[in-house]
């Protein structure tokens, strides 16, 4: 009786460690995953005030900026778990942007192309990988 008691007792810490290991391995492959943060702005280099209205891909409703002259704005925050280096096209994040002066013109500027953009992508971390992306539009009066 001695015995069964004994290898009860083995049993029950066996299990025990095998499930903080468990769970160590989970917390240690989740740490390593990493992120990355986008940030979508717009600049307004043009000589009157002007209303950005957004739509990131998941959005039911508009973001709606008014953006002074010479100011900048985030239109869209967004993320991902993993950390990532790549350049985003556009609208990966954003399904709509239409920029709106205070004459009622609407910015031409060709917002799917990431030529259009600034980007700026800095590894603020390395273990666990960790990205931050900025991405700024800037239009001028010639866009309009």
């Amino acid at each position: 009786m001695n015995v069964i008691h004994k290898l009860k007792r083995l049993n029950k810490i066996m299990k025990t460690i095998f499930q903080i290991a468990a769970l160590s391995i989970i917390a240690l492959l989740t740490a390593c995953e990493g992120n990355t943060d986008y940030t979508w702005k717009v600049t307004n280099n043009s000589s009157s005030s002007i209303t950005a209205y957004s739509f990131g891909i998941l959005d039911t409703t508009a973001n709606v900026k008014q953006i002074a002259s010479g100011n900048t704005e985030t239109v869209l925050l967004g993320g991902q778990m993993g950390g990532n280096s790549t350049a985003q096209q556009p609208e990966t994040y954003l399904s709509s942007l239409v920029i709106v002066n205070a004459e009622g013109d609407t910015a031409q500027k060709d917002f799917t192309n990431l030529e259009n953009w600034e980007s700026s992508i800095d590894q603020v971390k390395k273990t666990p990988s960790q990205y931050e992306h900025e991405y700024v539009f800037q239009v001028s009066d010639l866009d309009f």
